[in-house]
Parts: structure tokens; sequence; C-alpha cells
């Protein structure tokens, strides 16, 4: 994540991700960013393909 330019995902190195208002409309912007990149992603992680880049989790 770090070396596709990210500056949220690389948040969650250690602690939750916290989005503030403001920052909505750029958080969806690089989410759409990586999005080509899931399957390189996952596999430099060890995972399936399928398995990342679904869902998102609210407290």
């Amino acid at each position: 994540m770090r070396a596709l330019g990210t500056r949220f995902f690389p948040r969650l190195d250690g602690c939750d991700l916290h989005i503030q208002p403001e920052e909505v409309d750029d958080f969806l912007a690089e989410c759409e960013a990586v999005r080509p990149h899931l399957a390189a992603l996952a596999e430099q992680g060890g995972y399936a393909p399928d398995y990342v880049g679904g869902g998102v989790l609210v407290w």
C-alpha cells in the first residue's frame, strides 16, 4: 500500500483507521485507486485474490 502512495491504509499498521468527515472523498478516491492492484496486494500478503478488497467494517 505504501508503494502505491496511499495515505489512509498505512494507518492500519498497528491501529484502527479513522476517517474524518472532511476526508471521506479522499478516502473513497484512494479505495478506487488501489482497486486495480488488489490481486497483486493479495498475492504479496499471502491471500487468495478474492479475499482482499471486499467489505467495510463500521463500529
